[in-house]
């Protein structure tokens, strides 16, 4: 649902800066609406990570809770790559960008059937997730990696931030409290840049 307004609600003002050649207004357009989506997305997706057991109980009872808390906890990373890959994907195509797009959705679509198998066989069933994951992030990485390209917009602060999150998410998972303190270091930095 937050992807879908997002890419409604930014696809007018970026094609209007484009036709404008307003290009300092587009960028700062495509970062804000890149950290917006990080800003309230993330979070829930931590959340549901986080308490991914209670929601599972409450929604299904107590028949399978451990693999259905599993299976929970690997969708809040793909809640994540959901949420910006067709948020990135709009702003392709709103710049014009169309054939360029479906080349990478194309690539994400290699990934998937590459990695699906692979992960399914050596992880079961959350491979399947894990690699759909993958899929989103590599189509996310090559379409920033584009539009940096063509408008010279710098990701670093967004890099930073979706990173930092992972890595505190990772940082949790593991118990580890120096994973997670360097996690809010990175997101204050990405914070001042």
């Amino acid at each position: 649902v937050l992807a879908i307004g997002f890419s409604t609600g930014i696809v007018p003002h970026l094609t209007t800066n484009l036709e404008q050649k307003d290009f300092r207004q587009l960028k700062i357009n495509v970062l804000s609406a890149l950290n917006t989506v990080c800003y309230i997305g993330l979070p829930l997706s931590f959340c549901l990570f986080a308490l991914a057991r209670p929601i599972y109980c409450l929604m299904y009872g107590s028949t399978y809770l451990d693999i259905g808390t599993e299976a929970l906890m690997f969708s809040a990373l793909l809640a994540v790559t959901g949420t910006i890959s067709p948020i990135t994907t709009s702003m392709m195509m709103s710049l014009r960008y169309r054939r360029r797009c479906l080349e990478f959705l194309a690539v994400g679509f290699a990934v998937k059937t590459v990695t699906f198998f692979l992960l399914i066989k050596w992880f079961g069933y959350t491979g399947a997730i894990t690699s759909s994951a993958l899929c989103g992030l590599s189509v996310i990485v090559m379409n920033l990696s584009y539009i940096k390209r063509k408008f010279n917009i710098s990701f670093k602060g967004f890099f930073n931030l979706f990173f930092s999150i992972f890595e505190f998410v990772g940082g949790f998972i593991t118990g580890s409290v120096a994973i997670s303190s360097d996690a809010v270091h990175d997101m204050g930095d990405a914070a001042s840049i």
